[in-house]
């Protein structure tokens, strides 16, 4: 990408975090739709390390080896997010069968409270903590909650900022299975 295609597609992404930032000062703490950031769409999926709710240590490339990746961010007290948790909580079973990995990126450091909530949500993929806010500062995330979908080459297929229903998700990973 040269250095005028770097700057406009980075002007774009302002562009949509501003227009994302008005929405939630008018009162929204979540978006209770989806929104895809096609900016993103074909970046290299940056790979990091944080604790799962056992204390292990998780590394998103070794995770992801020839795999297609699901990477919902968000927290507990967003309610849209417990909803895109749940909707992943109900396919995860069946597309990690076919090479999906998935994973729950939480802002939260409250082990007990995570468990319960991934538990209540019949997650069977790890929860990561993200304690730091790294990925948010990465991936500039504001607000939440945000699904990242990226294939084997490690790419990203899509970015989602806001709710994505059950349905976007299988067609999305179907899609990326072909």
């Amino acid at each position: 990408m040269d250095i005028q295609n770097y700057y406009l597609t980075k002007q774009r992404f302002t562009m949509t975090k501003l227009i994302l930032l008005t929405i939630l000062m008018m009162g929204f703490q979540s978006i209770n739709f989806a929104m895809d950031v096609t900016e993103q769409v074909g970046q290299k999926f940056v790979d990091f390390s944080f604790y799962d709710l056992n204390g292990d240590a998780i590394e998103s490339d070794i995770l992801r080896k020839d795999k297609i990746m699901v990477l919902k961010i968000g927290q507990l007290s967003c309610p849209i997010c417990s909803e895109v948790l749940h909707d992943l909580g109900k396919i995860d079973k069946e597309y990690q069968k076919k090479g999906v990995a998935f994973l729950d990126v939480s802002f939260d450091t409250d082990i007990s409270a995570l468990k319960a909530h991934s538990k209540e949500h019949d997650v069977d993929f790890p929860t990561l903590m993200d304690e730091e806010g790294a990925l948010a500062n990465y991936y500039d995330i504001s607000p939440i909650p945000v699904t990242i979908f990226a294939t084997k080459e490690g790419k990203i297929y899509r970015y989602v900022i806001g709710r994505i229903s059950e349905k976007e998700i299988r067609e999305t990973l179907d899609k990326m299975l072909k």
